[in-house]
């Protein structure tokens, strides 16, 4: 574990591990709310119509008007679309599809540059708004399962993932905006961080940037053991979470940190979920008792509302599939009960504080409206 001499670095890796050695039993208990109640009533939910039946993994809009959906499947053979909307989500129309992968994160740089990561190692780029898409193969069928990318300014980006077959996660870094990426555990020119202690063991999941303190934030771990990663100036902090869910999103406000999780198994006496915040007013970092132990795939927050979407318990599969929130930053939840049972949540996007994107299984979009 590499040492810090910047104050607030030193702060954030003591929160973290606040957060680490808090009471487990917040996020282990039994459940406490696995079918839904009427305190979802003040919210409304609008079922949106989109050119697409595969699942949709992941939504990304530029200045919430230009919007894209990168939608797959797996099995039996790989398939994947890119949906595209003008108008902040209302109407969608298919832009590009491909049967050779799927794709697992899309992001939205800026009004025509997006891109886009798939489970073998191909990155897809369009530079014109989503008219016409190019492919790079430089790591195509290399072993790099990509989940996740993310820009950090105009040139920088990241893309992290799974490397083999092994528990091990990988870092790819570009400073020229796509055109050339490299592997920071094979040819980085900085001495001070070893990624190959950084990665081991530590499936890297998720992204997202703190652009004040310039901190760079990886979610990931393994199913048994979640650790948030985070990198200040080229040095490295790993922190391991003693709530066995490995971290799959994470989302950030002002300096708030929400990291959620799960633990991959399909078993109603042992699938769990994990949230953790941290408070930079408070300056402390804690597990979040979200009234649930439901499996966490999003999560997404705007202003003081969090919302958060995963999956229903392996014997619950009649109610609406999980989905709560917050209006408090993450005190108080409410579970939103709806008609879509085993909807299989992916991903959300904030329009705004009272509206919400949600998407999931077979090509299914809803309109969160919190009133």
């Amino acid at each position: 574990m590499k040492t810090l001499k910047l104050l607030t670095f030193t702060l954030i890796v003591l929160f973290i591990s606040s957060c680490s050695n808090n009471d487990q039993d917040n996020n282990m208990e039994a459940p406490t709310n696995e079918t839904p109640d009427n305190g979802g009533s003040n919210v409304t939910i609008e079922k949106v119509t989109v050119p697409s039946e595969l699942t949709l993994e992941s939504i990304d809009f530029f200045e919430n008007q230009k919007g894209f959906i990168a939608s797959s499947k797996a099995y039996p053979t790989p398939e994947s679309e890119i949906l595209r909307s003008i108008d902040g989500g209302k109407t969608w129309i298919k832009v590009y599809d491909n049967n050779s992968f799927y794709i697992n994160k899309i992001h939205v740089k800026n009004t025509n540059d997006i891109y886009a990561v798939t489970n073998n190692g191909i990155i897809i780029t369009s530079n014109n708004g989503g008219d016409t898409w190019t492919l790079n193969e430089t790591f195509k069928n290399s072993g790099y399962y990509m989940t996740d990318i993310y820009f950090t300014n105009d040139d920088t980006a990241f893309i992290v993932g799974q490397k083999g077959s092994l528990s091990k996660g990988f870092i790819l870094k570009t400073e020229n905006n796509g055109d050339n990426w490299i592997d920071l555990e094979e040819n980085s020119s900085n001495s001070n961080p070893n990624y190959s202690e950084i990665l081991e063991n530590n499936i890297l999941n998720s992204i997202i940037h703190h652009a004040p303190n310039d901190l760079l934030i990886f979610g990931g771990g393994t199913w048994s053991q979640g650790k948030i990663s985070i990198r200040n100036n080229n040095f490295w902090d790993i922190t391991n979470s003693i709530v066995p869910t490995k971290i799959v999103d994470l989302a950030i406000k002002d300096g708030l940190l929400i990291a959620g999780g799960n633990n991959g198994q399909t078993n109603s006496t042992s699938e769990r979920g994990g949230l953790c915040s941290y408070n930079t007013s408070s300056m402390t970092w804690q597990s979040i008792d979200y009234n649930a132990t439901n499996k966490i795939h999003a999560v997404e927050m705007k202003e003081n509302t969090i919302v958060i979407a995963g999956r229903n318990k392996s014997d619950n599969l009649t109610d609406g599939e999980f989905l709560s929130y917050s209006n408090n930053e993450g005190q108080n939840w409410t579970r939103i009960p709806h008609e879509y049972v085993t909807a299989a949540w992916n991903d959300i996007y904030a329009i705004s504080e009272t509206e919400f994107l949600v998407a999931g299984y077979n090509g299914l979009l809803v309109k969160l409206t919190i009133n």
